[in-house]
């Protein structure tokens, strides 16, 4: 039974030596209050290869059709994933939405094709729903956590959930 336990450490250690995220992104909040954006060249590790992609200007959290327009109720937090590929293509990506004192989890993604370079962590406080996309990030009782990453990988709780 130990080494069904080791083997997994292992595969999850040789994981994040293949797929990394090398420097910052750079991830801020966009001139539009409801979308983000990657300020630096990121240079990533997929599979064991290394490439270059160029910040990004802006990214349309409500044009996205798996996060834009997601409610996050009050007293909840979550945390939108940003992943690159080797040709510097975006996809986004929401963790599970816990409660305030919870556990946020990185979902499953395509680790062959994909890293996670940022996540934004919203905490909402108000009373109401906040809508990504829709709600600015800088609303007031909401707290937005702006986070570059250097190595996820699905299923772990990240230090900063």
């Amino acid at each position: 039974m130990e080494h069904k336990l080791f083997d997994k450490r292992l595969s999850g250690v040789l994981e994040r030596m293949r797929n990394a995220c090398l420097t910052a992104a750079g991830v801020s909040a966009d001139a539009t209050t409801g979308d983000i954006e990657l300020d630096n060249a990121q240079t990533i590790v997929i599979n064991g290869q290394i490439y270059s992609n160029e910040a990004v200007a802006a990214i349309d959290l409500s044009a996205d059709a798996t996060v834009g327009g997601v409610k996050i109720p009050a007293g909840k937090k979550a945390a939108i994933l940003v992943l690159v590929n080797a040709t510097g293509t975006e996809k986004l990506m929401l963790t599970n939405i816990v409660a305030a004192a919870g556990d946020i989890v990185i979902p499953e993604f395509d680790t062959a094709a994909y890293v996670c370079v940022a996540a934004v962590k919203i905490s909402n406080g108000t009373a109401v729903d906040f809508t990504i996309g829709t709600t600015a990030l800088n609303t007031a009782s909401v707290t937005t956590t702006y986070i570059d990453v250097f190595n996820v990988i699905p299923g772990e709780i990240p230090p900063w959930s």
